[in-house]
């Protein structure tokens, strides 16, 4: 007990950071595009199609991408829902929920909800954050006798629809230089 409860706490968050930078973009790109599956199911697959402001979220998106120094290319799009808030995926993709467009007193806002989320595809958190978490369901799974890892896969799913961050983690994201 005492030595799963010291690879909670040390080694699996100390493998998680070394491991997230060296997972391939490819593998990354294919867990975002089934969070986005799920995602779309939860709040609706209404994708906002005005070309104006799609052309007009595509170059905020770019120059805040271009700022950052991101160097790989970022998918976005607006799902039209009440929801005020964006996500980052892995693989490189960000939802803006048309919501947060409604709620925003002027662009500077949502470029900085933008930036934000940008700060955690740069950072790879949600790679991190999966590592992480699914390395500890699996081992605690261990102790309490789930020898298959099944417990962790499911746990792994859910966790890339419903990702939370620690706050150093948001402070991170938060703190991005653009």
């Amino acid at each position: 007990m005492v030595s799963i409860v010291g690879l909670v706490m040390f080694a699996i968050p100390l493998a998680a950071d070394r491991l997230a930078p060296i997972v391939p973009q490819a593998f990354e790109r294919r867990l975002g595009d089934a969070a986005e599956v799920q995602i779309k199911t939860l709040f609706g697959n209404n994708t906002c199609n005005d070309a104006a402001g799609q052309k007009a979220f595509a170059k905020l998106l770019f120059g805040l991408r271009e700022a950052a120094d991101l160097n790989t290319s970022v998918a976005s799009e607006v799902l039209s829902t009440s929801v005020p808030n964006a996500i980052a995926l892995p693989g490189g993709k960000v939802i803006l929920f048309s919501g947060l467009r409604a709620k925003a007193k002027n662009p500077d806002e949502i470029a900085g909800v933008l930036a934000h989320e940008l700060g955690h595809l740069k950072h790879r958190d949600n790679m991190r954050n999966l590592i992480h978490d699914s390395s500890t369901s699996f081992l605690v799974g261990l102790l309490f006798g789930d020898v298959t890892g099944a417990g962790a896969l499911v746990f792994a799913s859910r966790r890339l629809v419903t990702s939370s961050y620690s706050r150093d983690v948001e402070q991170s994201a938060e703190t991005f230089e653009i």
